[in-house]
C-alpha cells in the first residue's frame, strides 16, 4: 500500500459520530423493515402497527440526522483519509446526498400523511400537526416522490457500504474500521503493535 494512503491509529472517528452512525443504521432498517413487512401482511391492525413503526423510526432518522448535522457536520471530511481528489469529492457528494435524503424522505412522509388526511403520530403518543393541507392529489404526489427518494437512498447506501469494502479490501485503508471500532479500542490496537 502506498504511504500516501496509510492511515495513523489517531485518524478513529470520536465515537459519537460512530454511535450515531449505526443508531441512523438501524433506525433506516427499523422504518424499511416495518414498510415492506406490511406489504406481506393482511391483517389490517398488524399493517396499521407496522406503518406506525415506520412512520416513528423515519421521525427519528430525521431527529437523529439533524443531531449528527449539529454536533459534528463535517467530521467525516475534516479526517478524510483518502489523498486522492476524486475519492473524497466522491465521498463528500455521497454523504451529502444521504444527509439529504435523511431529512427530506422523512418529511415527505409526513407531508404525505398529512396530505391524505390523517392524523398521525410519534411513537403512538405524541400527535403531529398537519404540514400541509388535505389534498388527495397532493398526497398521491408526495407518496410517490417519497418511494422515490427511498430508492435513491437505497442506491447511495449500497454504494456508500461498496467503497467502504473497497477502501478494506482493496486499499487496505482504515476507512472501514474507524466505522466499526470506537477511537479507544483503535488506540488500543496500536499500543498492541
Amino acid at each position: 500500500m502506498p504511504s500516501s494512503l496509510r492511515v495513523e491509529i489517531n485518524q478513529a472517528l470520536p465515537y459519537r459520530v460512530v454511535l450515531i452512525h449505526w443508531v441512523s443504521v438501524a433506525l433506516v432498517l427499523i422504518a424499511a423493515s416495518a414498510v415492506l413487512s406490511r406489504e406481506l401482511i393482511e391483517d389490517r391492525g398488524i399493517r396499521t402497527a407496522l406503518l406506525s413503526v415506520h412512520r416513528s423510526a423515519g421521525l427519528l432518522v430525521f431527529a437523529v440526522t439533524w443531531l449528527r448535522l449539529l454536533i459534528s457536520p463535517w467530521v467525516v471530511h475534516r479526517n478524510a483519509i483518502d489523498p486522492n481528489l476524486w475519492r473524497r469529492s466522491a465521498a463528500m457528494i455521497s454523504h451529502l446526498v444521504l444527509y439529504g435524503a435523511l431529512v427530506v424522505i422523512p418529511l415527505l412522509g409526513w407531508a404525505q400523511t398529512s396530505a391524505s388526511g390523517k392524523q398521525d403520530s410519534f411513537l403512538g403518543l405524541l400527535p403531529l400537526p398537519a404540514i400541509v393541507a388535505k389534498n388527495r392529489d397532493l398526497a398521491e404526489t408526495l407518496q410517490s416522490a417519497h418511494t422515490n427518494a427511498a430508492i435513491v437512498l437505497l442506491a447511495v447506501i449500497l454504494l456508500h457500504s461498496g467503497a467502504a469494502l473497497w477502501h478494506h479490501f482493496f486499499h487496505g485503508d482504515a476507512t472501514l474500521k474507524r466505522m466499526l471500532s470506537s477511537r479507544r479500542s483503535l488506540l488500543d490496537q496500536g499500543n498492541k503493535t
